[in-house]
């Protein structure tokens, strides 16, 4: 295969050789120089690189130039040249980094991580060889913020910058925009309405994947008509383990998990120190075991009067599931996790789809064990922990019961529990009243249907009674240090990829400015979700912390259903 590969390339090679395209022919030697390697002729692989980066530098390709300074990486590798390896692979990373910069829209952005990951995924795998030799708590460090460079950077960066780019732009573009998310939403209640009649319009259906396609490049061309702003903004690469450490109390943990070679691996920061914890688990099994704990709980998923008769069977058989995953994920982390109390999870991958809750050692759970809170990476988390969040006073509820029958109930009973409440239920639980309300509240209760978009994450939706508040839309929110409930189904889904930049309603809540986001993993019980969420709320309003709330509800709840299904969908996301 590799000498075929060779074939090509250097076909290719001299075919845009010969129709002088030498911005094709440079693309083609990074091919053929790749096949050299992989069949074991370095010294040619390692000289093609050289002679194709200068071309490409000539050229100003400068995603050439990344491959190219890569490929040199991996060819120094191969001559046991480790110094050279990494002078080559931080020049890729240094040069990437000043390219992705300059480009408009998270999308974009993360596409173009997703395909430069290599020489991020050398330094990490060169940090982790270097912990095994000498294995200080520096080198943990260093395996860290190598880690950390792959995750949710694009989520980072919009953080970090505070606005969006539709805050810059003129009133005519928001106007507009305004136009076309009015529209959007009209088309979501006429197509919905059509659907339930049982007479889908593909017209309808056409215009309303056009009018999304409309919005996403709307705002790809405002975040380009203000590139030096997005730059400046941007946050330094590396953040800084120390200060991680410093806003840690006694007691605190931060777990954040990653993969290499079908490794699944660990670093564990406490304010004593940076653990690296190796060889937790094969990847594989992992996913083999992820796979059927969630298939497990999706007996469930259409309510539990079909399977009545075995829910008892069905309930141990769940339990059984999330021990295996506690032996897999959890257990190798006990000694280095000691008697932490409150833990921040990072999940790698299909790890975010994991009800860390649910986990158990045959005696207790993870959530009698340990407060817990989940974040996209070590940098969300630290801006995380920076900010205080606001006190839970004045809350605006939400309940459209059209499609959830409870929800309006629920929502009156949640308002009732604060002091000082807003609720809007019924016809009343429209899109205008969350906006006009949602940036003076404290915690923010949303109890609806909801629809999670596979196909374009950034339309997953909640839906209210006058249309679709979208990840796009909610983006552009608002919101103080908030608390958001996004009591529905499937609310925390999201589309997660390399880099794990988990594009959904979460990260959409705590784009627009919340501290806090509770969210479902899967399809929700609606009349039980009614009583969890009265114990949530009712131990917030009593100054309870989220994630002490969160437990106190999970533990009422499993008290009268111990099915994973009905207590652990719930996760919370930001910090504790």
């Amino acid at each position: 295969m590799p000498a075929r590969r060779s074939r090509l390339g250097g076909l290719a090679e001299r075919g845009f050789a010969a129709a002088d395209l030498p911005d094709g022919r440079a693309p083609a030697d990074v091919v053929r120089a790749h096949s050299l390697l992989r069949a074991g002729r370095v010294v040619e692989a390692r000289a093609l690189f050289d002679v194709t980066l200068i071309r490409a530098r000539e050229l100003q390709l400068l995603p050439v130039q990344v491959r190219c300074l890569t490929g040199q990486g991996l060819a120094a590798r191969a001559a046991g040249d480790p110094d050279a390896t990494r002078v080559a692979f931080r020049a890729a990373v240094e040069l990437f980094e000043e390219t992705r910069s300059t480009l408009p829209g998270d999308e974009i952005r993360s596409a173009f991580l997703t395909d430069h990951l290599r020489p991020y995924q050398e330094l990490l795998r060169m940090a982790i060889d270097d912990h095994a030799r000498a294995g200080s708590p520096a080198l943990a460090a260093e395996v860290l913020r190598q880690l950390d460079r792959l995750r949710a950077r694009a989520l980072g960066e919009r953080l970090a910058r505070g606005t969006d780019a539709e805050d810059d732009a003129d009133p005519e573009d928001r106007a507009d925009t305004a136009d076309l998310r009015a529209r959007l939403n009209w088309l979501y209640r006429r197509v919905r309405r059509l659907q339930d009649e049982g007479m889908p319009s593909a017209v309808l259906t056409a215009e309303l994947r056009s009018t999304e396609h409309e919005l996403l490049e709307r705002a790809r061309r405002q975040r380009l008509a203000a590139p030096d702003r997005l730059q400046a903004a941007a946050p330094d690469d590396e953040f800084n383990v120390e200060a991680l450490q410093d806003l840690l109390g006694e007691g605190d943990a931060l777990v954040e998990y990653g993969v290499v070679d079908d490794e699944l691996f660990a670093c564990v920061v406490t304010r004593a120190g940076v653990a690296l914890q190796r060889q937790i688990a094969d990847w594989p099994a992992v996913l083999e075991a992820v796979h059927s704990a969630r298939f497990q709980i999706e007996t469930l998923r259409h309510g539990a009067a079909p399977v009545s008769r075995h829910l008892a069977i069905l309930t141990a058989r769940a339990q059984a599931r999330m021990r295996r995953l506690h032996a897999l994920v959890w257990a190798p982390l006990a000694a280095v996790l000691g008697q932490c109390r409150r833990v921040l999870i990072i999940p790698h991958a299909q790890l975010g789809a994991l009800p860390f809750a649910a986990l158990s050692d045959g005696e207790e759970t993870l959530a009698q064990r340990h407060l817990l809170a989940f974040a996209p990476s070590a940098r969300v988390a630290l801006r995380g922990l920076r900010r205080d969040p606001a006190p839970a006073r004045r809350a605006l509820v939400l309940g459209e019961s059209t499609r959830l029958p409870h929800a309006a109930d629920e929502a009156r009973v949640v308002a009732g529990l604060f002091p000082q409440a807003e609720v809007f239920v019924g016809e009343e639980a429209t899109l205008d009243a969350l906006r006009t309300h949602a940036a003076d509240a404290d915690v923010i209760h949303l109890a609806c249907h909801a629809q999670f978009r596979s196909d374009n994450p950034m339309f997953s939706a909640l839906h209210l009674v006058d249309g679709a508040l979208t990840v796009e839309a909610t983006e552009a929110l608002s919101l103080k240090a908030c608390t958001v409930v996004l009591s529905a189904c499937e609310t925390g889904l999201a589309e997660q990829g390399n880099g794990d930049e988990m594009v959904g309603l979460v990260r959409a809540f705590l784009v627009a400015g919340a501290a806090r986001v509770l969210a479902s993993l899967w399809p929700v019980d609606d009349e039980i979700t009614s009583s969890f969420m009265a114990h949530f709320h009712g131990a917030l309003c009593r100054g309870v912390a989220p994630a002490a709330a969160l437990r106190f509800a999970q533990a009422e709840v499993m008290r009268q259903h111990p099915h994973p299904f009905y207590w652990a969908a719930f996760t919370l996301h930001g910090r504790w």
